[in-house]
């Protein structure tokens, strides 16, 4: 059970149940479907952990917690399909993933690994058919390796290339810090000679009260991040120059029950569609959520914006 307080309205949080007070507008469902019902060969017994995706110009990306394969879905007719199909075989837990469209690469996201006594992020480039081009690994060091990066968005301006990542914890924290809301981070890597080097962090406005940060995507200024823990959306501009958010941006609700219960428990992942719509992806349900979260776990959606 827990209490926070938003916006002056008193919130509630019983096993991922929103009981009290929703002031945010609600999300439009668009389409959604299970993600081993795109796939030929898979059927429901079949576990699709998914962590984050990115859209390309014919294809959704998306990274599982459990596959060291990557699920290249077409984006053009949701069905299942001959095109849609498991590839490559990168590290096992990839928490994210970006396009660069300038050289049609993807940007894999491992959270955190032990490296030489400390947990930090670990980022593989790949070509589109999941060969490996380089990888590096980011500088800033967590507590916990499960508790970590959850979202990347590459960036180019004029010759520049940057890396942004965003931290599942408040204050990039793990523990009793991060749980508590409105101190999200996103840290800023730019690539000089060959490798991205950290040169800034952002923080997000103390008025996005949200308990974890689980995947986040940047389009023509606007920097989109959901939260699994809250179920919402929050979308914001970013100045990719000074690197920082201007005014407090707007949040969104996922779609609740007729009882104002949570029932996307899972969200994992956002990328933008267009100015007002997007995609995300669910992990699979926990052990401690109702049994209701069961419905949209393992499953891609597509959203509208109120």
């Amino acid at each position: 059970m827990k209490f926070f307080a938003m916006l002056g309205t008193l919130y509630l949080i019983v096993n991922g149940s929103l009981l009290l007070g929703q002031t945010h507008d609600v999300l439009k469902l668009v389409d959604e479907h299970k993600i081993h019902k795109l796939l030929k060969g898979f059927d429901k017994t079949s576990r699709f952990e998914a962590s984050g995706l990115t859209v390309t110009p014919e294809y959704f990306y998306i990274v599982f917690d459990n596959r060291k394969t990557i699920a290249k879905i077409r984006s053009k007719k949701l069905e299942k399909s001959k095109h849609n199909r498991l590839i490559g075989k990168g590290a096992k837990g990839f928490e994210g993933i970006t396009y660069n469209h300038y050289n049609d690469s993807l940007y894999a996201l491992v959270e955190s690994q032990e490296q030489q006594g400390k947990h930090r992020g670990k980022i593989y480039e790949y070509t589109t058919g999941m060969k490996l081009l380089e990888h590096f690994t980011p500088e800033l060091v967590f507590k916990k390796a499960n508790k970590g990066f959850e979202g990347i968005v590459y960036i180019q301006r004029d010759t520049q290339e940057f890396l942004l990542l965003l931290c599942e914890g408040n204050r990039c924290k793990s523990g009793k810090k991060a749980a508590k809301p409105g101190y999200g981070r996103v840290t800023v890597y730019e690539k000089k000679k060959g490798k991205f080097k950290y040169i800034k962090t952002i923080k997000l406005p103390e008025t996005v009260k949200f308990i974890d940060y689980s995947g986040m995507d940047l389009k023509d200024g606007k920097l989109a991040i959901v939260s699994q823990e809250s179920s919402q959306l929050w979308i914001g501009r970013l100045d990719t120059y000074k690197w920082e958010i201007k005014g407090k941006g707007e949040q969104f609700d996922f779609p609740r029950t007729t009882k104002g219960k949570v029932k996307y428990c899972n969200i994992e992942g956002v990328a933008w569609l267009s100015s007002n719509s997007f995609v995300t992806v669910s992990d699979k349900l926990k052990k401690s959520q109702p049994g209701r979260c069961r419905k949209k776990d393992q499953s891609l959606h597509i959203f509208q914006l109120p």
